[in-house]
């Protein structure tokens, strides 16, 4: 799992070198949709959360019942 994160964060790092700020926003939701939400680094992560103030805990949890009703 080291490698995959150290990727996405070399990932991520690329697109914010592109300029603007929704390129890296982006990227972050897709690689976190695809790879999982354990696999993107913990420390942006945390930063995010913290100067938001998001609690996605609870709704995540709501979207994987979702998720799984329908299987």
């Amino acid at each position: 799992m080291h490698g995959r994160g150290s990727s996405i964060k070399a990932v991520l790092g690329a697109a914010a070198s592109l300029g603007g700020h929704r390129h890296d926003h982006l990227l972050g939701a897709i690689l976190g949709a695809c790879a999982g939400y354990d696999a993107l680094p913990a420390g942006p992560v945390e930063t995010i959360r913290r100067v938001n103030s998001l609690h996605l805990e609870p709704l995540l949890d709501r979207l994987l019942g979702l998720r799984a009703a329908a299987s």
